[in-house]
């Protein structure tokens, strides 16, 4: 896990996806407790050059890295029970390290969302890149073994909002990025009314399932 954790910054797919290609927020599009489980998800799904292993069991979020349970209420334990560890590995790379999120689906107009952020633990202290929780988000979608995640374009957003077509609280970088500061509530308004528009979202990654699944 320590090294796993060390190299999470270095890791081209986790700055492939956390550097502005896509809309990033920082509340969540799906807290914990509200998060549901998606039919068939659990398993291991493939591209070219990806690996998602998608794992639900709540032990992952409730045991100390140094060993044993942490202490915590049978109600606060229910929060993890509808949550995914995902494991993302770069299949192009010659380095094992892979990176941990923890995924966290909801419905918005009978479309399925997926919330993801980087797995915190205590050992995931790390400097630098992510000192603060981020989340991103993305439709989701599994139709005959094969998982597509569509994420919403952080190019799209900022376009709308420098033409007032869009208002929504939000931060700029010096590098003209934005990162969404509304509330979970307004967030799941803006997702709900432009689910369907197709010009709000990047081109699908299309995963197939793998013949190794869990």
């Amino acid at each position: 896990m320590k090294r796993t954790i060390k190299n999470i910054l270095y890791t081209s797919v986790i700055l492939y996806l956390f550097t502005g290609c896509y809309l990033q927020s920082v509340h969540p599009l799906v807290p914990f407790k509200d998060a549901i489980l998606l039919d068939k998800l659990e398993g291991r799904w493939e591209s070219g050059d990806q690996r998602w292993t998608f794992i639900n069991d709540p032990s992952h979020f409730t045991r100390n890295p140094f060993g044993g349970d942490i202490e915590m209420s049978e109600e606060d334990k229910k929060e993890f029970e509808s949550l995914y560890l995902i494991i993302l590995e770069d299949l192009q790379s010659s380095s094992e390290d892979s990176v941990l999120l923890v995924g966290s689906i909801g419905k918005f107009n009978d479309e399925y969302f997926i919330d993801l952020s980087l797995f915190h633990n205590d050992e995931s202290k790390v400097e630098g890149y992510y000192n603060f929780p981020v989340h991103l988000f993305s439709k989701i979608n599994i139709e005959n073994e094969v998982l597509s995640l569509e994420y919403f374009e952080s190019s799209w957003i900022k376009h709308q909002i420098e033409n007032n077509r869009v208002r929504i609280k939000h931060e700029q970088n010096e590098n003209g990025n934005v990162l969404i500061t509304a509330s979970t509530k307004e967030l799941q308004k803006f997702v709900t009314k432009y689910s369907d528009d197709p010009k709000a979202f990047d081109e699908p990654l299309n995963l197939r399932r793998s013949s190794n699944a869990l």
